[in-house]
């Protein structure tokens, strides 16, 4: 195809709209769905992650603590 070969006219014509684009050919009933669980998926994963590494944060000052304090020592 060729640049001579484009039709802008025709190009307009088959110009999708947003109504068509969120219809998604018909299969919006499946595709909005599997995007929306798969959002709440990720955002749940990323909850998870800040949640551990909070509690990491709180156990390992609480390790260090333990540990400046000189409690532990000559533990064998």
């Amino acid at each position: 195809m060729t640049l001579r070969d484009f039709d802008g006219a025709r190009c307009l014509r088959h110009k999708a709209g947003m109504s068509d684009f969120f219809a998604m050919g018909g299969y919006a009933a499946y595709v909005w769905p599997a995007y929306g669980v798969s959002a709440i998926v990720i955002a749940g994963l990323a909850f998870a992650i800040w949640r551990r590494g909070r509690a990491l944060k709180k156990q390992l000052t609480a390790y260090e603590a333990t540990k400046a304090s000189g409690a532990g020592e000559g533990v064998e």
